[in-house]
């Protein structure tokens, strides 16, 4: 038969195990929309280019 204090170390490390798998999933979590960020700025920021050529190209033609 289990002691009080082995049924309270099960319960703790069970606490922990839980906790930890909680971090790791809000971590997980975290990662995935914080690298969604960065390739929708990537996007954002490529867009931003192109559009800035095409503009500066309209430009130098209707200089030339």
């Amino acid at each position: 038969e289990l002691t009080f204090s082995t049924r309270r170390w099960a319960k703790d490390r069970t606490v922990i195990s839980t906790a930890r798998a909680d971090y790791r999933s809000d971590l997980a979590s975290s990662l995935v929309v914080n690298f969604h960020d960065i390739l929708n700025n990537v996007r954002i920021n490529k867009e931003a280019v192109e559009k800035t050529k095409f503009f500066l190209s309209l430009h130098f033609t209707k200089l030339s």
